[in-house]
C-alpha cells in the first residue's frame, strides 16, 4: 500500500551556523523520503533550492544553508514501491541578522566622534552606523 506522509515533521535552528536539523517520524513501510526546499511556498521549479532522497531509516536531517532573514519553506514525502504519500510541509522564518553591540563611543572633538562594536552578524555584508 501506498506510504503515509511523515507525521511530527519540524525542525530546530542553529542561527549561530545558519543551520537547521528536520526530523520526523518514520513511516512504517516507506522505502525514501523525498525532502524539498524552496524560496517560496508553491516549490516551483524557479524557487526548488533544493530536492533530496533519503534512503529508509532516516528521520532527520540537517541543512546548513539556510539564508539570513528568508522564509524558509521545507516539505517531505515517503515513498515504496506502490506510490508516494502526500506532502508534509513545515515553514519556518530563517535566521535574521542580529545588531552589533555599541562598545565605547567617545568625542575626541566637537566634530568627531569614535564608535568602536561588537559584530553579531559574521554573514553581513555591511554595517550601516546613522547619526
Amino acid at each position: 500500500s501506498i506510504p503515509e506522509a511523515p507525521v511530527g515533521f519540524g525542525g530546530s535552528i542553529n542561527c549561530s551556523n545558519s543551520q537547521i536539523t528536520l526530523n520526523w517520524q518514520p513511516v512504517p513501510n516507506a522505502l525514501s523520503y523525498v525532502l524539498q526546499y524552496a524560496s517560496s511556498p508553491n516549490f516551483s521549479y524557479a524557487t526548488l533550492i533544493r530536492s533530496d532522497t533519503l534512503r529508509q531509516g532516516i528521520n532527520t536531517y540537517d541543512y546548513t544553508e539556510l539564508t539570513p532573514g528568508m522564509i524558509s519553506y521545507f516539505r517531505i514525502k515517503s515513498r515504496n514501491d506502490a506510490g508516494e504519500s502526500g506532502w508534509a510541509t513545515y515553514d519556518i522564518s530563517s535566521c535574521f541578522l542580529i545588531a552589533p553591540l555599541i562598545q565605547n563611543g567617545t568625542a575626541p572633538s566637537p566634530t568627531k566622534i569614535t564608535v568602536t562594536w561588537q559584530n553579531n552578524a559574521p554573514t553581513a555584508t555591511n554595517i550601516m552606523i546613522e547619526r
